[in-house]
């Protein structure tokens, strides 16, 4: 059975998706054993979808969740496009909740390879 050009990468895109599924909630996973409360996976704050909103004190982190084959560094991991959402989904937040919790934008990358998860803190002013 052959499948058409548009089937195929729908098809593409359907893996694409539960991988990054799987890599948030194992990210959530991990958060949790480190000591956070993960609040919401995959939820949108200011048109913003943010993969984990977690907490930690009084601290609401935002975790981006990005996944490479190879060995993950930080180094451009997250376009600039991406960052201004993420910093307008962290000031939506930081208005809502106010002077009392600060908010911070974390990432999370996963690889294939030790180790699979790499929690960079405050990656983002």
């Amino acid at each position: 059975m052959r499948m058409k050009v548009n089937e195929m990468k729908l098809f593409a895109n359907q893996n694409n998706i539960s991988k990054a599924r799987f890599w948030e909630f194992l990210s959530a996973g991990y958060l949790s054993l480190k000591g956070y409360r993960v609040l919401s996976l995959n939820t949108r704050y200011s048109g913003v979808e943010v993969d984990i909103l977690a907490q930690k004190v009084n601290v609401l982190v935002l975790v981006e969740v990005k996944y490479r084959r190879q060995a993950a560094r930080f180094d451009g991991v997250i376009h600039p496009t991406q960052q201004a959402r993420l910093i307008r989904a962290a000031r939506s937040l930081e208005q809502k909740y106010g002077a009392k919790t600060s908010v911070r934008i974390d990432c999370m990358l996963c690889t294939t390879r030790w180790p699979f998860l790499n929690h960079v803190v405050g990656v983002f002013p």
